[in-house]
């Protein structure tokens, strides 16, 4: 018995199957033998030959709870979880005091997705045995997943004063400092932890996390690669690594990237989100993204009744769900609302799905009446916060990007549901009623793609709040410089090489001019290096581009004094930026679009007074943007003047805005008792 024992202690298990073998062979009844040939088994993952032999062993036994156990954990690594819980709950009748069954049913609750339920089971099993490391682990896990994160820390170091390498433990602390904003501690533990095991993945894709946020693109790569190489099955490090290629503009690799996510985890709708989105930005794929948002519609379909319900509240509860409430420009948009919408008549409810906060966020809660976090909280129990509100009009400011909660939606939980302001395309799903618009963004013979009703503001469906920054538009560089400067501060990932090729024109066109490009992609030397190879191959020096990094937002307005004229992107062009450019005095050069996220620029410059500098095609576009290289002083007089008609413009017109928005939801209220009303 020693000998096998030993055998399987030193993990010689075929060695140790041998032995136990020949054990039986002399005694088929011998219950020692059963159960270490179930372990023995049990260790190499042949789980079934495992259950067999366990089985035979409870024949003889019947009341080993220690066997019971283990076909219990068998069954949760088949990920049969309620044959596992089965089994873990009868070794747990035979001896209550076994910790690892009370241990092992709380993975299983986890599993099944009862975090709160797994508490107290994990809670016990320390009780039983302080020395039970993973009990200490896994209710640190559970504590993070509830949202409790400094119980979370607390029971994580308890862990490691048990196991000062438990290299779980240590990678769960970089997960808490990475949402506490520590992005250095976190960095640190995750470093530690692949010192300590350098086969653990998850800390590779961590790592990873923290380099993106950091602009090291490169590094991130390299990072889920190495991940991915040691698990190819984890449909998170694609996904991941995804979103570095669609933050480069490789929107093609990225959605193949997608794709194999998908193909290892279907039901994550995070990564349905993430292919939709990357396909509404490549335009060779507009029919795959239609595809997709209708096979995305068909998961996401219909979770329980409808609520319909009549409207009467004296005043109504609005209730914005969102990831952005912090210093992002969906902020910069909605605070013009939160600060001007008639309080006497609509209550402001915020249903926050991010742990950043900032001095933005700060702002924003001044201006609502109820202010809920609901990162940690699962859909279904979103909806019932939102019902118990009483909400009467939710509104989605995500569609499908970063941090989206789709999901929620598809409950009904509010009469009225609209999706307005985060995502130019529509969401694919049928219970939001409704999508704010304008008539530039989406003309009447498009509304067939959307699965939403359509709302057209009458000017511009947004309205921008004034920067709180006091920042003066300087004089134009051009005349100090004796040259032209170009500008483009929008996201990098919208940057193309055909865009390139119609830039590189520009510049050959204008002597001596010259382009500065600021996105968080520039901080990563080798993207930089890539974007400088796209220009020289369209004979543009090097010489001729400054790289800014990303800043802080008063460093990155004033930037813009650097600046002649801005250059829109397209097909997708700028809507925020586009918006600075024109504060700070700097006129910006797009092109009409063809789809509602690329006709923002559009709609901008027409609701600004800029309607001049809204391009026909690319040709019209180099000739706008090269028409003032011997007309400096018009330019110089524009910049002076750009502030005041801005201020006065559509874009900036809060007061006849918030008239307009609150018309539209009375009409939209009055459409829903009329409807209810018939409907009874």
């Amino acid at each position: 018995m020693q000998k096998i024992i030993d055998q399987i202690n030193n993990q010689e298990y075929s060695a140790a199957e041998t032995s136990i073998i020949e054990l039986l062979e002399k005694n088929k009844d011998n219950a020692f033998g059963w159960k270490s040939l179930g372990v023995c088994y049990q260790l190499m993952s042949r789980y079934d030959e495992a259950l067999q032999a366990y089985k035979n062993n409870i024949k003889i036994t019947r009341e080993d709870y220690e066997t019971y156990n283990n076909i219990g954990l068998i069954y949760f690594n088949k990920k049969l979880y309620m044959k596992a819980l089965k089994n873990l709950y009868r070794s747990l009748k035979i001896n209550k005091n076994n910790g690892d069954a009370h241990n092992n049913i709380g993975c299983t609750l986890v599993a099944l997705g009862k975090v709160k339920e797994s508490e107290i089971y994990f809670k016990t099993a320390i009780t039983l045995n302080n020395n039970l490391t993973s009990a200490y682990f896994n209710l640190a896990s559970t504590y993070k997943e509830l949202g409790e994160i400094t119980k979370s820390k607390m029971y994580a170091n308890k862990c490691l004063e048990n196991d000062k390498n438990y290299y779980l433990a240590i990678n769960l602390l970089g997960v808490i400092n990475e949402i506490e904003g520590n992005l250095i501690e976190a960095e640190d533990k995750y470093k530690k932890c692949i010192e300590i095991n350098d086969k653990y993945s998850q800390s590779y894709s961590n790592l990873a996390n923290i380099q993106k946020k950091y602009g090291n693109l490169t590094l991130a790569k390299r990072l889920y690669e190495k991940s991915i190489s040691i698990d190819s099955e984890v449909a998170e490090y694609y996904n991941n690594y995804g979103n570095i290629l669609k933050d480069e503009g490789d929107y093609f690799d990225a959605i193949n990237l997608y794709k194999k996510a998908l193909e290892i985890n279907n039901n994550d709708m995070k990564i349905h989100s993430n292919l939709i989105f990357c396909l509404n930005y490549h335009t060779d794929l507009k029919d795959d993204g239609k595809k997709e948002v209708e096979k995305y519609s068909k998961i996401m379909r219909s979770n329980g009744k409808k609520n319909s319900r009549l409207i009467d509240n004296k005043k109504i509860r609005i209730g914005f769900v969102s990831a952005d409430l912090y210093k992002h420009p969906v902020s910069y948009f909605l605070k013009t609302v939160l600060k001007n919408i008639n309080k006497e008549r609509y209550e402001i409810y915020t249903y926050y799905n991010n742990t950043i906060e900032d001095e933005e966020t700060i702002n924003i809660k001044k201006y609502v009446n109820n202010w809920v976090n609901i990162n940690f909280k699962k859909d279904i129990e979103v909806v019932s916060l939102i019902e118990q509100d009483n909400i009467d009009i939710l509104i989605d400011l995500s569609g499908h990007t970063a941090g989206n909660r789709l999901g929620v939606f598809t409950y009904k939980p509010a009469p009225i549901q609209i999706t307005w302001l985060g995502y130019c395309a529509t969401t694919g799903i049928k219970e939001i009623d409704y999508l704010i618009a304008d008539e530039c963004v989406i003309p009447r013979n498009e509304e067939k793609y959307f699965t939403e009703k359509i709302l057209r503001m009458p000017d511009v469906y947004f309205c921008f709040s004034k920067p709180e920054f006091d920042i003066k538009v300087e004089q134009l560089p051009a005349i100090k410089n004796g040259f032209i400067t170009f500008g483009c501060f929008n996201n990098a990932s919208k940057i193309t090489d055909d865009l390139i090729i119609v830039w590189s024109e520009i510049l050959k066109s204008i002597e001596n001019s010259k382009i500065i490009l600021k996105s968080k992609q520039f901080n990563d030397d080798i993207y930089v290096e890539k974007i400088i190879n796209i220009f020289e191959k369209n004979d543009v020096n090097k010489n001729k581009i400054t790289f800014l990094k990303s800043s802080e937002r008063n460093n990155y307005l004033r930037q813009y004094n650097l600046i002649d004229i801005s250059l829109d992107t397209f097909p997708y062009p700028g809507a925020t930026t586009t918006i600075e450019s024109l504060w700070m005095g700097v006129p910006v050069v797009a092109i009409k679009g063809n789809s509602f996220l690329s006709r923002n620029g559009e709609t901008i410059l027409l609701n600004s007074g800029m309607e001049n500098w809204i391009s026909q095609d690319k040709n019209d576009y180099i000739n706008k943007a090269i028409k003032y290289k011997n007309d400096i002083e018009s330019l110089s007089v524009l910049r002076k003047e750009l502030r005041t008609k801005l201020i006065n413009s559509n874009i900036f017109n809060d007061l006849k805005y918030i008239k307009n928005y609150e018309i539209l939801l009375e009409k939209i209220i009055q459409n829903n008792n009329i409807n209810y009303q018939e409907n009874l």
